[in-house]
């Protein structure tokens, strides 16, 4: 019988917050109280909860009887007439997850494991079909949850020759493409020997087969495949195949293999021949260049990517890895010009500016969007929010008033009925900050910005009633 601490590491998905189990030193506090004490509190949460009630019976069950509750369970998944909508697809997603608990607690003998978890993918029809799963939450079990019990019996499976046959015969299949993430795998539980038998079955398939899905499908397993056992020269033959020269994302992928399997050079001629074509795997591209320049000792190459990706997207992160190459001394110097450059812009970057707060410049922030005022659009609430809070706590009413106002008139303008409560409480901001401020400057004072308010957006009663009442 599992003790009490192995009771209290289970996940018991009840109402109570995630942060209430989770607090410091709550776990050693509880197991103080006895074996008596929590026993009897975790039978009366069984009482109260049925996910609760079912983790208590599985840890109280015989091996044999947790298998036999998972075999009923995979079968009522198959019986299952109703449709579940995408509301109910969480607890959907908690149930498939405690079926598969049964499996995992009955610990059978890894090659008969591996039978039973194949049979929970043999079921996706059944899983899928009657269920709306636009969250991802279904998708999330095969790939991950169900993937990693499959790894473990596989990993410990010793009839090689038979796993690989039973996988082969289960991949035949895969309407719904969950299956695939068992070959993606594949070096986690086999050996290169295996994993090779493998490979020349879906080029078989390759050859014979035909039509748009086959023809995309087979291709790539094998590439997954060779790109598991670090086969980059084969990974590359199977991408050309076709005859045509790679497109520049391939070419991208071909020097991700080679630089896998320690082969820098030929990695680095594969990306410079993706620098003749632009798209959106150049992130890609640059992040492995700076990797493979790096190992290659190519300083110079790998300065002129560090500022290369500063300046695309400035954050704290990439500054970090640009003065890691520099030298740290050149902070101050790197920051100067910089925040320059960004000054000189008079493009309005909400990133720049989160970068200027990030990096301790609140002055050069405040002038950057005091500076842009004009452009400031409340509808960019999502970078706004934060700027706003951020220049609130280090009292900079003037800038916070005018982002205020953008996000104010956002709300009126767009006529966000929803959202009037969180403009009566901007506007009640507006009225106290306005008293902290005695020079506008340039903007519009507070009495002038309500009675325009007033005269722009008087109809709309409910907002005025809500900020009067």
């Amino acid at each position: 019988m599992p003790s009490i601490a192995a009771i209290l590491h289970q996940e018991i998905p009840i109402a109570f917050p995630e942060e209430y189990f989770m607090t410091d030193g709550k776990k050693e506090k509880l197991i103080k109280l006895g074996a008596d004490v929590l026993a009897d509190a975790i039978l009366k949460l069984a009482d109260q909860e049925k996910s609760a009630d079912r983790i208590v019976t599985r840890l109280l069950a015989e091996p044999n009887e947790n298998i036999r509750r998972y075999k009923a369970g995979l079968a009522g998944l198959k019986r299952r007439r109703s449709f579940i909508d995408w509301r109910a697809s969480h607890d959907y997603r908690r149930k498939l997850e405690s079926i598969l608990d049964d499996l995992k607690e009955g610990d059978p003998e890894p090659c008969v494991g591996v039978e039973l978890v194949l049979e929970f993918y043999k079921a996706d029809s059944s899983i899928i079909e009657r269920c709306d799963d636009s969250g991802g939450f279904i998708d999330h079990i095969f790939n991950y949850y169900a993937k990693e019990l499959f790894v473990d019996f596989a990993s410990r499976c010793d009839d090689k020759v038979a796993l690989v046959d039973t996988v082969l015969d289960v991949i035949s299949e895969d309407e719904y493409g969950v299956r695939s993430v068992l070959v993606d795998c594949a070096v986690e539980y086999l050996h290169e020997m295996q994993i090779r038998r493998m490979i020349s079955h879906f080029q078989a398939l390759a050859e014979r087969e035909s039509g748009d899905r086959d023809e995309r499908r087979w291709p790539r397993l094998v590439k997954s495949l060779s790109r598991q056992i670090k086969d980059a020269r084969f990974y590359e033959e199977t991408v050309r195949s076709d005859g045509d020269m790679p497109s520049g994302k391939q070419c991208v992928d071909i020097a991700r293999v080679y630089m896998e399997s320690g082969d820098d050079h030929t990695a680095l001629m594969w990306l410079e021949k993706a620098k003749e074509e632009n798209g959106f795997f150049e992130a890609d591209r640059d992040e492995l260049l700076m990797i493979i320049h790096g190992r290659l000792g190519n300083t110079e190459e790998q300065e002129e990517l560090a500022w290369k990706q500063f300046r695309q997207y400035r954050t704290v992160d990439r500054l970090s890895a640009l003065l890691a190459i520099v030298g740290e001394d050149k902070r101050v110097e790197v920051l100067d010009g910089e925040t320059g450059i960004i000054m000189s812009d008079f493009h309005l970057s909400y990133s720049d500016v989160q970068f200027l707060i990030d990096v301790g410049r609140i002055d050069d922030a405040e002038r950057y969007l005091l500076g842009r005022a004009g452009h400031i659009d409340g509808d960019h609430y999502v970078s706004l929010t934060p700027l706003v809070k951020t220049m609130e706590k280090h009292d900079r009413f003037l800038i916070v008033s005018v982002l205020y106002r953008a996000l104010l008139d956002s709300i009126l303008d767009k006529k966000r009925y929803k959202a009037y409560g969180i403009g009566v409480r901007y506007l009640k901001k507006l009225d106290t900050h306005a008293e902290k401020i005695s020079d506008w400057g340039r903007f519009e004072e507070h009495t002038s910005f309500v009675e325009r308010l007033r005269r722009e957006h008087g109809r709309k009663s409910s907002f005025w009633e809500k900020y009067e009442g």
